[in-house]
């Protein structure tokens, strides 16, 4: 009786889908069962419905995943794709630049959440030098105007991609034969950004046409959004400088998706699309640093001991005056225009064939990507005197400044000099090929009701290129005589908004490109590295009395190589580098997994799910390039370094179990608790060896031998080599817990809390703290909302603990602050055909804080920041967006 009430249980909640997604009368439920009705469909919108949508996938599905559902064209519920995500339970978002950009799930690091278009990759490059070249998507990249809807996947099934030990995240597109014949969409908008105090114009739109049979149908969509933004902070470099900063940016994206679809006769389906996303994202850096007693050496704190930099334990309470001993003192504006793109294309063919009793299902495609930074060069500018002195305040989470300067002019720069030596630019590209192909037969075996299997291959390739500027004979790098034409006006930068000179950008990139005669390739930066990867699975689903799910093994082979330039030594002893050499590697991995839901009753599901699943090291660490040479040659003595990355790096890999309790106790409310638990087999890390002998000889300490340093007894062949290593794993585990409620008068209400807790072998991280990366212990998302036929209202909360930021370079390893964010979207309907829209993000402004948290035991060791330390911090930005969209 339970399996025949739960089977009409589903029939009706697929019809309701039906009636929710708007689409004439066609609904896919998780299973892959359609469910068609041969009448007229009533099309309802709204919050309530869209809640429904995503209720009904996570109430049918068979795995543990959760959705988001626009649900109507271009009523995505945010701006961006990954600020809708943070508000699905155990999901959290990266905002470094002012708006979500990587995704976390359950506690993992964003590199351990696997993201995929249509259920395939999506090639993204970074625009950022220091950005490191991973597998995680770029969700700033993506409008949502594009969106039809989101899957969250937080267990696993064989017929998944491999590639999440966080999750998986599936963004769908919309296709024509699912739309209303001559369905027209636009919208305008204006978005105001509080840091930049700009206005910005926002437009899209979509059209979409399909014959009366619903044979044939194509649809086409763009979208294009300009965005000016200025991300003002104080940034602490340990033991060395502070300084208030703006990174002020113009972003302009631009995305096309073309769409078409012809289905013959009842049985076959096919498809193509095409979609194109490009981002530019030109920027001007601005730092004015200062120093402590002028001389970038030394802290006296009001005892009168004198420190080492910023040195000093917890809790700091030291005030940093950067003029002690009355002499001069000295600060710089450090400038850095940065021209980048990023542009992704992929075309992908789909086929659909349904025969008596199975289902053939393939696709094929290419995603392609180019972009990286284009140019960037470096300006410095002197300023002394009263300008440049004041104090330090470390003693709280911001770094304070205790006399911020009056505004610094043009005039005010006694020296403007363009580093040429670090004119860069740092082109990548990335490509994969795919194939997939999966039949799926209907069968009766007892227990089981379907059998599944599939191949997919893939070949991907990455390509990084580092170019440094060559300079001009006897062209004189001061600018000071010309300033003025390199800049325009004044920009705020810091928390109490100082103004320094603004550096124009094209003007400042111009001049710096005129003192060069070229560029010459670093061959430490310049490397490649192509993966073959094969997987094969099969996987049976299930059902029973009161029981139902999937059992299935899916098998992974992958062939690497990396190409890069080898070193060697010259006739002196000192390094070169030598021929374009490779290395290789090869693995392979089963990965078996198991879902299962008990239908306790109509309403009541307990839901399980056990998998082994991997994470591939992202591609930077698995380059081999060979990076830091030239600290051999810069003229001080004691730094010679080596990076490197390892093509044997193995996956990082998992076993996960998760249970959870639902209870639906009306069509659009519903309740759970649940228990997710990852044993954490293999691990990446970063393996730093002092004092090593490579066989290569350190020009500087060659000049100078007494400088050698006491670890290595006299050789001047003596480095610091970092290179990625697998290192042991540990565990993550947690709760989460979620309700929805409709009141059934139009107010409503959404809430989820999420618990996680990781414990790490320490030694895989520089900082010697046994926390994932990203990973929060609390998350709290809650929203209200109300809505009727002409007004939508929905007001919502997100807030997540403190968590682990850790990036190579400059910003390094450091800890962010909690973080929450409130925000509101409205929404009125003048006509049928016409609404007007209010969202605000971010409407209490919150910051983005960082301090240091490095073990305590590492503290003297040169270069670590102690625990506690103010280190990075940015004004928090509001951004309002009003609108009018239209569909017809």
């Amino acid at each position: 009786m339970l399996a025949n009430n739960f089977k009409k249980s589903l029939l009706a909640a697929n019809i309701g889908l039906a009636l929710t997604a708007g689409v004439s009368g066609v609904a896919v439920a998780d299973s892959g069962t359609q469910v068609k009705e041969d009448v007229e469909v009533i099309e309802v919108r709204g919050i309530r419905r869209s809640l429904e949508a995503s209720l009904n996938t996570k109430r049918f599905a068979t795995s543990v995943v959760d959705s988001v559902s626009a649900e109507d064209i271009g009523k995505f519920p945010d701006k961006n794709v990954a600020e809708t995500l943070q508000r699905i339970p155990g999901v959290s978002i990266s905002r470094q630049f002012g708006e979500g950009s990587e995704v976390s799930i359950r506690g993992a690091s964003k590199n351990l959440t696997l993201t995929t278009l249509n259920g395939q990759s999506v090639a993204s490059t970074g625009w950022y030098t220091l950005d490191p070249i991973s597998r995680s998507f770029n969700y700033s990249m993506l409008p949502s105007e594009l969106i039809s809807g989101v899957d969250v996947f937080k267990g696993s099934q064989a017929d998944l991609v491999e590639g999440g030990v966080g999750g998986s995240v599936n963004v769908k597109t919309r296709k024509p034969l699912d739309l209303e014949a001559n369905a027209i969409f636009a919208s305008v908008e204006g978005q105001y950004s509080g840091g930049s105090e700009e206005w910005d114009p926002q437009v899209s739109g979509l059209y979409s046409w399909k014959d009366e049979d619903e044979k044939i149908g194509f649809l086409i969509a763009a979208a294009k959004q300009d965005r000016t933004m200025n991300r003002k902070g104080v940034e602490a470099a340990w033991q060395w400088a502070a300084g208030e900063g703006s990174f002020y940016q113009e972003r302009e994206r631009e995305a096309i998706n073309f769409t078409a679809q012809y289905r013959p006769t009842d049985s076959l389906e096919l498809g193509a699309s095409y979609l194109s996303l490009e981002l530019g994202a030109n920027n001007v850096n601005t730092a004015f640093w200062y120093f402590p007693n002028g001389d970038k050496t030394t802290a006296t704190g009001p005892s009168g001991a004198v420190k080492g930099g910023f040195g000093g334990h917890e809790p700091l309470t030291w005030l940093y005056p950067t003029q002690a001993d009355g002499t001069a003192a000295e600060a710089y504006l450090d400038v850095r225009p940065r021209s980048a793109t990023m542009k992704s294309d992929t075309f992908d063919f789909n086929l659909k064939y349904e025969g008596d009793s199975y289902t053939i299902t393939a696709q094929v495609g290419t995603t392609d990507a180019e972009g990286g930074t284009n140019f960037e060069s470096n300006y410095t500018g002197v300023v002394s005197g009263e300008l440049a002195r004041g104090s330090y305040d470390a003693t709280g989470k911001i770094f304070q400044f205790g006399t911020p300067n009056s505004g610094i002019t043009n005039g005010d720069l006694l020296q403007v000099l363009n580093q040429t030596g670090q004119s860069v630019i740092q082109p990548n590209t990335d490509k994969e090929d795919y194939f997939q192909a999966d039949i799926k037969f209907d069968v009766d075996y007892g227990a089981i009701t379907a059998i599944k299997t599939g191949v997919r291959f893939t070949d991907h390739k990455v390509t990084q290129t580092r170019q440094t500027g060559i300079a001009k004979e006897n062209v004189s790098t001061d600018a000071t005589s010309i300033v003025g034409q390199l800049t325009n006006g004044s920009i705020e930068v810091g928390f109490d908004d100082s103004l320094v000179p603004f550096f124009d950008h094209d003007s400042a990139q111009a001049h710096a490109r005129s003192l060069l005669s070229g560029f010459e390739v670093d061959k430490g930066g310049e490397v490649e590295l192509e993966e073959e990867n094969f997987s094969a699975y099969v996987m049976a689903d299930f059902s029973g009395e009161g029981f139902r799910g999937n059992l299935g093994v899916r098998y992974i082979s992958t062939d690497a190589k990396a190409g890069y330039y080898g070193v060697g030594v010259d006739s002196t002893g000192a390094f070169q580098f030598t021929d374009w050499t490779y290395s290789e590697h090869d693995y392979n991995d089963v990965l078996p997994s198991a879902n299962i839901v008990f239908d306790i009753s109509e309403d009541v599901i307990v839901r399980s799910s056990i998998a082994r699943v991997i994470t591939r090291a992202r591609y930077q660490e698995m380059f081999m390039s060979l990076g830091g040479f030239n600290t051999a040659t810069d003229g001080q003595a004691g730094n010679e370094s080596l990076d490197q990355g390892s093509i044997a790096l193995e996956p990082f890999s998992a076993t996960q179990f998760d249970v959870s309790y639902e209870w639906y106790f009306s069509p659009s409310s519903m309740f759970s608790l649940g228990y997710f638990h990852k044993n954490i087999d293999t691990f990446f890390r970063i393996d730093e060896k002092r004092d090593q002998q490579i066989g290569l000889n350190a020009a500087d300490l060659i000049a100078d031998p007494a400088n050698i340093p006491a670890g290595c007894n006299g050789n001047t062949d003596c480095w610091t080599v970092n290179s990625f290593k697998n290192g042991a794993g540990g565990t993550l585990q947690g709760i989460e817990a979620q309700i929805f409620h409709d009141f059934d008068n139009g107010f409503g209400t959404t809430a989820n809390y999420t618990f996680s807790d990781s414990d790490i072998d320490e030694e895989n991280f520089s900082d010697r703290r046994g926390y994932f990366s990203n990973s929060s212990k609390h998350q709290v998302n809650v929203s209200a909302y109300y809505e009727n036929d002409i007004y939508q209202a929905r007001l919502s909360y997100n807030w997540r603990s403190e968590y682990m930021l850790r990036e190579p370079g400059f910003y390094g390893n450091r800890e962010q602050d909690a973080y929450g964010t409130l925000d509101f979207s409205a929404q009125y309907s003048v006509t049928e055909y016409m609404d007007l829209t209010f969202n605000v993000t971010n409407i209490l402004e919150e910051d983005l804080v960082t301090v240091g948290n490095d073990n305590p035991e590492l503290e003297g060791q040169g270069g670590y920041r102690v625990a506690g330390f103010p280190l990075f911090a940015y004004a928090g930005e509001r951004r309002i967006v009003f609108g009018a969209r239209f569909s017809f």
